[in-house]
């Protein structure tokens, strides 16, 4: 009975001896907090894939480290979502092809969200006044009949008719906001709020990078250098950006009025801020297709982008709410 009471008391006092023992105490502290830390500290997680023609894509979330295996997993399925999307248009005979064939006034059925889609371009080409249009280059007693507004779009029956004979439209530019758009929207859904998307050159982003804001970098089109005395990077939060160049163009890009061709290009570099990668891009390839004279005029005159463009010989014109970013490489600007 004695030996069991001083085991007894022998073990309390090792208990108290641990916790009196400042080296030890102060290791256990460092310790916890180490753990802590591990688990609430920030990593960039990265998701890059391919779409059907080649075009690189990259998904980025900012999460916490020990959501590793379920950060990644959420990435896999957004950009599986984005092929399977991008592969079901643009394959060959897949529905972009099955649109492409119908007859005047033949109804085709789509699902619901490539409908929707439709139906945003076909809004954008409205608000650019068809200078975005997403009917492509027909033949040419047909050039000024064929446009967006030729375009039917019934959701209630859930089906698309072409309006005019000879109809094509051409979703391959205008893609790749959307899906840069689908990509944020899938991921918002799954709890996340820092993320960044860039699909070709269209890229939308919300929250804040790893240490600080988003950065787009603006293609000046040649050596920036030559620019050092203006900004050409902006750390920019909640907003799309579309950087276009002449080399980034589809071969068979159109003016969306008179459907002709454009080989000649006025500008080295278009890049346009919205608050969605769709209206990023449609603007930058409208501005594109008016050329020179019209653009300054366009884009101060929508208040709903913002941009920089860059004109061959070197000048550069900023809309309004940009204007006062344009002096310092440090500028912090949100569109």
């Amino acid at each position: 009975m004695r030996a069991r009471e001083d085991c007894e008391c022998s073990g309390k006092h090792r208990r108290w001896a641990f916790f009196n023992n400042p080296f030890i105490g102060l290791f256990a502290i460092i310790i916890a907090f180490h753990t802590i830390g591990m688990a609430n500290s920030m990593t960039r997680y990265t998701k890059e894939f391919i779409l059907h023609d080649q075009t690189p894509a990259e998904l980025v979330i900012i999460a916490k480290s020990s959501n590793e295996k379920i950060v990644q997993h959420a990435l896999d399925n957004a950009a599986n979502d984005i092929m399977k999307m991008d592969k079901s248009l643009f394959s060959k005979n897949g529905l972009q092809d099955q649109i492409n064939t119908l007859k005047k006034n033949q109804a085709l059925s789509l699902p619901t969200r490539l409908l929707t889609f439709i139906q945003h371009a076909k809004d954008l080409s409205g608000n650019t006044k068809g200078w975005f249009d997403i009917t492509s280059h027909s033949k040419g007693s047909l050039f000024a009949n064929i446009s967006w507004r030729r375009l039917k779009v019934n959701m209630k029956k859930k089906t698309l008719t072409l309006k005019k004979e000879f109809m094509t439209i051409d979703l391959a530019q205008i893609s790749k906001g959307y899906f840069a758009d689908q990509a944020i929207n899938t991921l918002v859904k799954r709890g996340y709020n820092n993320i960044r998307a860039q699909i070709g050159t269209s890229i939308r982003n919300i929250g804040n990078d790893l240490h600080s804001s988003w950065q787009f970098e603006i293609a000046f089109g040649g050596d920036t250098k030559r620019y050092a005395h203006r900004a050409y990077s902006y750390n920019i939060s909640n907003a799309a950006v579309s950087k276009l160049t002449p080399t980034q163009l589809p071969k068979t890009f159109v003016d969306g009025h008179t459907k002709q061709r454009i080989n000649h290009h006025d500008f080295q570099s278009v890049t346009i801020f919205a608050h969605n990668a769709s209206t990023a891009t449609a603007y930058g390839l409208a501005i594109f297709a008016m050329g020179k004279k019209m653009a300054t005029s366009f884009i101060d005159g929508h208040p709903e982008i913002k941009g920089i463009i860059v004109f061959n010989d070197g000048t550069v014109h900023t809309s309004d709410g940009l204007k006062m970013a344009i002096p310092s490489e440090k500028s912090d600007t949100t569109a």
